[in-house]
Order: C-alpha cells, then sequence, then structure tokens
C-alpha cells in the first residue's frame, strides 16, 4: 500500500486515497499528537500517539486497519 502524509486533521480517511480502515503503520512529527479514531468524525475508540512516535505494525496496539479519522494536538 501507498504511504500518506497528512498536515492536518482529516475527519474521513476515506476521502485521501481511500485510506479508511487501511493504515497498518504511521510515524508522528515530534511536536504534535496524532489521535487516530476507528470512526469517522474523531468518533469511537481511538488512539494517541506521541511526536517522534514511529509504530511500524499497529497489530501489536490492535488497532490495524481500523483508523478512518485522525486528529492532531500541538504539544505543549
Amino acid at each position: 500500500r501507498d504511504s500518506l502524509s497528512v498536515e492536518g486533521d482529516i475527519p474521513q480517511l476515506i476521502t485521501h486515497n481511500n485510506f479508511n480502515d487501511v493504515v497498518s503503520s504511521l510515524k508522528v512529527t515530534p511536536g504534535w499528537t496524532a489521535q487516530v479514531y476507528e470512526d469517522e468524525h474523531y468518533k469511537g475508540y481511538h488512539l494517541d500517539f506521541k511526536g517522534g512516535e514511529n509504530v511500524p505494525d499497529l497489530k501489536g496496539r490492535n488497532f490495524d486497519n481500523r483508523a478512518s479519522s485522525i486528529k492532531f494536538i500541538k504539544d505543549n
């Protein structure tokens, strides 16, 4: 699968190269926290990933192919 680089909140990953429910890894830019949600529009179960975190396989977090939206929060 291709990669997707994002620079802002995405309420529906399906609108970005059909990335809904296919994310299997992620890398977060330092200075930001990524909140990854299982449902569109930042709803449902979510996990927080801290800036600088590199997660090559979301299976270990039981979140492989489950992401439908993502929100970013600037770290203090």
